[in-house]
């Protein structure tokens, strides 16, 4: 077998192995709400375990370690005026629950940076290992000599991770409830990350007065 033909198996493995990538978060306005909370103020119902969903698993373990839920929101203002997203808390039981900043949760549910030659070592080792066996092969332009395609999938895999994190930043950014405005009769889609230990099924949206005006959409 040609040194080319090892370089293209290994880079089949490797990038098969990394090949799990999360969802956009734009996806939430096309998932399927239950029925929820519907008054005169607002209707609101919500989605759990968001991360799952976006192909997010690991992370999504972490969350339920911390106690946090991570939820899409859909929201929907029932009344003439304008609501900002600044006037919108929860409630479970009658009580107020914490939330969680989003650019916060970003950080927390990034990928992290790993030694990344701990998990391609054996690609590494098995890939060295063939091109000796082609020590006697004449090559006059030596350009396997100084070459590890293992090395390149590496850091192809830790650029990947890092635009990654920052598209889950901005992302998570942008859905952020604070920065929402709830017109009349439109649906409003947010992440938002509820800090409380136990079951969210009873979880409720109110509206507070606002001490300022919304003047332009």
């Amino acid at each position: 077998m040609k040194k080319t033909g090892v370089i293209f198996i290994l880079a089949i493995i490797l990038f098969t192995s990394c090949a799990t990538q999360r969802e956009s978060f734009t996806s939430i306005k096309s998932w399927s709400y239950p029925p929820g909370q519907l008054d005169s103020t607002l209707g609101f119902s919500f989605v759990e375990n968001v991360l799952g969903k976006v192909n997010y698993n690991q992370k999504e373990q972490w969350a339920h370690n911390k106690n946090i839920h991570i939820i899409s929101v859909r929201l929907i203002n029932n009344t003439s005026e304008p609501i900002h997203g600044t006037q919108i808390s929860f409630q479970i039981n009658g009580k107020k629950v914490e939330t969680v900043d989003n650019k916060w949760l970003a950080k927390k549910i990034r990928k992290r940076s790993f030694p990344q030659m701990l998990v391609f070592l054996p690609f590494y080792l098995i890939e060295d290992a063939i091109f000796h066996s082609y020590d006697d092969e004449y090559d006059p332009y030596n350009i396997y000599e100084d070459f590890h395609v293992t090395n390149a999938i590496a850091n192809e895999v830790d650029q990947e991770r890092i635009e990654s994190n920052n598209s889950l930043m901005l992302e998570l950014i942008d859905n952020e409830l604070y920065r929402k405005v709830l017109w009349p009769n439109t649906p409003v889609y947010s992440i938002v990350g509820i800090k409380y230990e136990g079951d969210i099924s009873d979880l409720k949206a109110t509206v507070s007065e606002a001490k300022f005006s919304i003047i332009d959409k």
